[in-house]
């Protein structure tokens, strides 16, 4: 799964689109945001930490990057990230 597609990287999406989620998870009540990536996939390791995203402990490292097998299917390691949301994050949306 691709968060934003390659042709429009770089251009301020997955933050904006992060943003986004973060919100509406806070509204909901949710603690935590997980986002899985390929262990080797440097852009998103690199954009996950640059949005204070925690590399989460996993079954072995691959270059400083925690990495647990099988996370992302059957033969598919994947590394885990997490983001901790303050409690209660609420926007006014117009009274709802």
């Amino acid at each position: 799964m691709e968060v934003v597609h390659a042709e429009r990287r770089q251009q301020g999406f997955a933050p904006a689109l992060l943003d986004a989620v973060r919100l509406r998870g806070g509204q909901w009540g949710c603690r935590r945001l997980y986002l899985p990536s390929g262990p080797n996939n440097e852009a998103a390791l690199r954009t996950w930490t640059a949005l204070r995203f925690s590399n989460l402990a996993g079954d072995y490292t691959i270059g400083g990057i925690a990495v647990t097998r099988a996370f992302m299917g059957s033969g598919r390691d994947g590394a885990v990230f997490e983001l901790l949301l303050p409690h209660r994050l609420v926007e006014h949306e117009g009274g709802r």
